[in-house]
């Protein structure tokens, strides 16, 4: 099984977990996505801008590439966790899976979390408490038979806003996207997002 890490630095965070990169070619694989935008956090001035409508561009442009996609807005912890576990639950060997969670992550001990909208963070261990782990969450995926990718989220968000008449911003992501990673480009064409 390939296990290959890209972490590019991107608004949000875009997981495609892949056995083989030629997997897409076959219309076979079920391709499944899960998109969650985190905008109304408690304790922030008023809700993040752009966060929601990311991640409602991010599904367009999944829907547009042939996933099946779940999507969650301003979700808690616990809520968080059932749609998580609903994605795992509709995960088969070789099934292509794309997580996109769109707001605010914390690194801590080398892992990275999730932050839900009703975490309590104050301390570092409130991280681990409120905090959805994300490595928990590839292994899992990982585990029911796909191989784990990361990629940036930029290039695929200057698709879907390239898409939807923002061409100007779209290509403004997609140029950012391009200078971190120069391949990104292919990575997602042999995705099948285009």
């Amino acid at each position: 099984m390939i296990k290959r890490l890209l972490i590019l630095a991107g608004v949000g965070s875009a997981i495609l977990t892949l056995p083989w990169i030629n997997a897409l070619a076959d219309d076979a694989v079920p391709r499944i996505a899960l998109v969650i935008g985190n905008a109304s956090y408690p304790d922030a001035d008023a809700p993040l801008k752009e966060t929601v409508g990311d991640a409602r561009a991010m599904v367009a442009e999944l829907k547009h590439s042939g996933f099946d996609v779940a999507v969650g807005e301003n979700l808690g912890r616990e809520a968080m966790l059932r749609t998580i576990n609903g994605l795992y639950s509709s995960i088969k060997p070789r099934s292509i899976v794309l997580v996109f969670f769109s707001r605010y992550g914390i690194q801590s001990g080398r892992q990275t979390f999730m932050i839900p909208i009703d975490a309590q963070i104050w301390t570092e261990t409130d991280v681990r408490r409120d905090g959805i782990n994300l490595d928990t969450v590839l292994d899992e995926i990982n585990s029911r038979g796909a191989g784990v990718k990361l990629a940036s989220s930029l290039y695929g968000r200057g698709l879907a806003r390239q898409r939807s008449g923002q061409a100007a911003t779209g290509d403004a992501d997609i140029r950012a996207a391009l200078q971190i990673e120069p391949g990104i480009a292919n990575e997602f064409r042999t995705w099948g997002v285009q």
